[in-house]
């Protein structure tokens, strides 16, 4: 019996330390498992990056809603902040959230924040990565504009379509005139379809009315330039507030109206004397005037028709 048994043993160990064969494995093999690690968390981080693009977005929303009805009551302003912020933020737990709105700025202020579950991370007990957003947002008080566009041609007449219509635009008026913060930053024009309106009542003694003749075009459908409000008294008819729209741009503008720009001023208008109607050779009278809606009667221009029209 051998007095060394254990030299085959100490001759593999040897060769095994001497060999360098495989080496490149042994050594994958070893960092492998940190690399598939680091790579899983760096999925892990980008995901809750998205996530965290996600809820500020949501926030942003959250909170502009916030901004809309910070006058409301303290319980639908915070029902409005949470139904935007969860709808903007699905398949997703906030953590926590929080709102705040100052009485005096209307400035409101929401934070919210939620976890992300990791998938590799949770290796070295790092189960979930906390994300967090906030916002802040005041109403503004910039300048409003509002341009009503009105049909007020005669098929407006019928069916009471006009009169729900004059209620429509008082009402829209009224609202944006009580829901304005500042009513001096409000400024609200009407768009008729027709180049002549008929004024209130209350403004027939105007001073932005060119009772003059002054303006461009005060004169300009009659021969030498005569002045509209002559013509009504010559004829012995009243005024009633017809003006027509202002030359040189100002009909596109707010410029006030001003005796020293005779061009800022309102031309007075006097529609064209329209039809009575006519006899026919019979004796019969066709009244020309559109259902007896014809207003414009300066005249007596009814005349002799020698025939029946032909069709309607």
């Amino acid at each position: 019996m051998s007095k060394k048994p254990f030299r085959p043993f100490k001759n593999i160990i040897s060769r095994f330390k001497r060999d360098k064969k495989a080496n490149v494995g042994i050594i994958f093999g070893i960092v492998l498992v940190p690399i598939v690690i680091a790579m899983g968390s760096a999925v892990d981080y980008s995901r809750a990056f998205l996530k965290q693009k996600d809820l500020a977005s949501a926030v942003d929303t959250a909170v502009l809603a916030g901004g809309i009805f910070s006058d409301e009551t303290q319980s639908v302003f915070e029902e409005k902040v949470k139904k935007t912020l969860y709808a903007n933020f699905p398949g997703a737990e906030i953590a926590s959230l929080s709102f705040n709105r100052d009485d005096d700025t209307k400035t409101v202020t929401v934070t919210a924040t939620s976890n992300v579950v990791t998938s590799f991370a949770g290796i070295w007990s790092v189960d979930s990565l906390p994300i967090q957003a906030t916002a802040e947002a005041t109403p503004g008080r910039s300048y409003a504009e509002i341009v009503l566009v009105l049909d007020n041609t005669g098929s407006m007449r019928w069916s009471g379509k006009l009169d729900a219509l004059k209620d429509a635009a008082k009402d829209l008026v009224q609202i944006l005139n009580d829901s304005s913060p500042d009513t001096s930053k409000l400024f609200i024009s009407l768009v008729p379809f027709t180049t002549t309106v008929r004024l209130s009542p209350d403004l027939l003694n105007w001073s932005g009315i060119d009772f003059n003749g002054l303006s461009s075009v005060s004169g300009e459908d009659f021969e030498d330039n005569k002045n509209v409000m002559d013509l009504y008294n010559d004829m012995g008819i009243p005024w009633n507030g017809c003006v027509r729209a202002r030359p040189s741009g100002n009909d596109l503008n707010d410029t006030p109206a001003s005796s020293s720009d005779p061009e800022t001023l309102y031309p007075v208008y006097l529609a064209p004397d329209e039809p009575d109607g006519w006899f026919y050779n019979d004796g019969t009278f066709y009244s020309n005037n559109y259902y007896n809606s014809y207003r414009n009667r300066y005249i007596n221009d009814i005349y002799l028709q020698p025939s029946l029209p032909d069709g309607p």
